[in-house]
């Protein structure tokens, strides 16, 4: 049901920015920016804030009488099974279970855009060209748009050219990137989801 399948999306998602997050910190220790650093921190302010809403009593009982009112979320706000998932999901043991799980495959995914650079002849360093790549994805996923369109590849293309990178590569190197990470799985995901409802 939809009441136990939307906490798992959005577990999902949280996790997957929990892990986006991590690894700008740790890139920070080696190359310190300033951008970087205030995005990841305003990143984590909002997950932690997440958190808190999800798995405190007090903002919870607020969270609950807030989607009340909306209308799309009114159905399902009825059926405590939803806030009953969302805090089996989000225990302790799960929380930190996940975070070094979702920092460890962010770390991995990490090579495949790091080598994406290479592809291109820009060697920025290992540290340097996630650092970049993942402050535009973060950036993006504040602005609550569908795969931070336009504003992940606008703070990309500020950044490369910041280091002096021309401004038809840094597009061209954002583009192939996207295309062949989120928009690649996006599309496989939008016709799936065509022939199997439709």
């Amino acid at each position: 049901s939809a009441t136990k399948s939307l906490p798992i999306v959005f577990m999902e998602r949280f996790f997957e920015l929990v892990g986006v997050v991590n690894l700008i910190f740790i890139t920070l220790f080696f190359i310190h920016t300033n951008e970087s650093l205030i995005i990841a921190v305003i990143g984590s302010s909002i997950l932690f804030g997440l958190l808190y809403l999800v798995t405190g009593k007090t903002p919870h009982n607020f969270l609950i009488k807030f989607l009340k009112k909306i209308k799309t979320f009114n159905r399902f706000i009825e059926d405590e099974d939803l806030f009953e998932s969302m805090k089996k999901l989000f225990r302790p043991k799960i929380i930190i279970f996940m975070t070094l799980s979702i920092t460890l495959i962010t770390f991995l995914e990490s090579f495949m855009f790091y080598f994406g650079f290479l592809a291109f002849d820009v060697d920025l360093g290992y540290f340097e060209s996630i650092q970049t790549f993942y402050t535009s994805i973060l950036f993006g996923s504040l602005f609550f748009i569908p795969g931070g369109v336009g504003a992940t590849e606008g703070l990309f293309a500020t950044l490369l050219t910041q280091r002096n990178i021309d401004l038809s590569l840094a597009t061209s190197m954002i583009l192939f990137l996207r295309l062949f990470t989120i928009w690649l799985v996006a599309g496989a995901g939008f016709f799936t989801a065509y022939f199997t409802f439709i």
